[in-house]
């Protein structure tokens, strides 16, 4: 007899664990991802789940955290490198993981949990910028703008696209110009005329900002400690 007739026969739900949900909803589009639909692929009833998710925000939120436990495990960073190589492979390649997951994307939260090869990347940028002078204070801060800079691109990008799908996304740039003043304001009309902040281009020019304040940074360092 198995387990989940026994458990069914003495009025308790068949047993199921997070990898099982996980299992499934990694396999589902998230924006029709239920509990319903989870629970019928396991083959259990929905209220099953309640021990490890509440509802669907909280199933959304576990398959996020374990998208992100996936793009920053998959990160490679070169050996030997130094702190600027180091921080540029770093932002390129998890910014690449995160617009992978899409609209899942404005669920992401660092620290990603689940190992220590979730770390192992973050460890070693942290390393390079302390080798190069900084305290443990100032490296972390550094990798806290690095990753918000990398965030705020991916999901200006998954934002971009979910306005495409829908009637009730923001004002698209070009009205935004339109009702601009035709006298005045001629450095915003300029500015906002070349304004994707999801854009590869504005994207690198973020992480150069970071770079180029690292870089003073380093070398005020080293005149205190002259």
């Amino acid at each position: 007899m198995s387990t989940e007739y026994t458990a069914r026969r003495r009025g308790r739900p068949p047993r199921i664990d997070r990898e099982q949900i996980l299992a499934v909803a990694r396999h589902m589009d998230p924006e029709v991802l239920t509990m319903r639909a989870v629970a019928g692929a396991l083959g259990v009833d929905p209220s099953a789940l309640n021990y490890h998710v509440v509802d669907r925000e909280g199933l959304l939120d576990l398959l996020a955290a374990d998208r992100l436990r996936v793009v920053m495990s998959g990160l490679s960073l070169p050996s030997d490198a130094d702190w600027e190589i180091t921080c540029r492979a770093y932002a390129d390649q998890a910014r690449a993981g995160i617009l992978r997951a899409g609209t899942l994307s404005f669920r992401l939260r660092l620290p990603a949990l689940g190992g220590v090869q979730t770390f192992e990347a973050v460890e070693t940028v942290l390393q390079r910028l302390s080798a190069a002078g900084l305290s443990t204070t100032a490296s972390g801060r550094i990798l806290l703008l690095l990753n918000q800079v990398v965030f705020a691109s991916a999901r200006d990008a998954a934002l971009g696209v979910q306005s495409k799908d829908s009637d009730t996304g923001s004002p698209d740039l070009a009205r935004l110009l339109d009702d601009l003043p035709t006298d005045g304001l001629a450095l915003s009309r300029q500015a906002l005329a070349t304004w994707d902040p999801a854009s590869d281009e504005q994207f690198q020019f973020g992480v150069d900002i970071v770079v180029d304040g690292v870089a003073q940074a380093i070398r005020r360092a080293a005149t205190r400690g002259a």
